[in-house]
């Protein structure tokens, strides 16, 4: 098993790191019966301390890993 010392995932990985998660969740579900509780545009947000909540694409940091637009 493995773990993640997510204090120390740079602002960017975290992003990444979302997104990967709710890309296999929603992939995960295509294969159940059950009703898909994940779906269509994936969109992250950060709250900051000193601006609040801000709504993020791939664009406004790096560039993700993952292309956002097309999960």
């Amino acid at each position: 098993m493995f773990s993640i010392n997510f204090r120390q995932l740079s602002l960017q990985e975290a992003l990444d790191l979302s997104a990967l998660l709710i890309k296999i969740v929603m992939d995960i579900q295509v294969y159940t019966e059950k009703i898909p509780t994940v779906g269509g545009l994936i969109r992250l947000a950060v709250i900051h301390e000193e601006r609040g909540f801000e709504w993020i694409s791939g664009n406004n940091l790096v560039k993700t890993l993952m292309s956002l637009t097309t999960l």
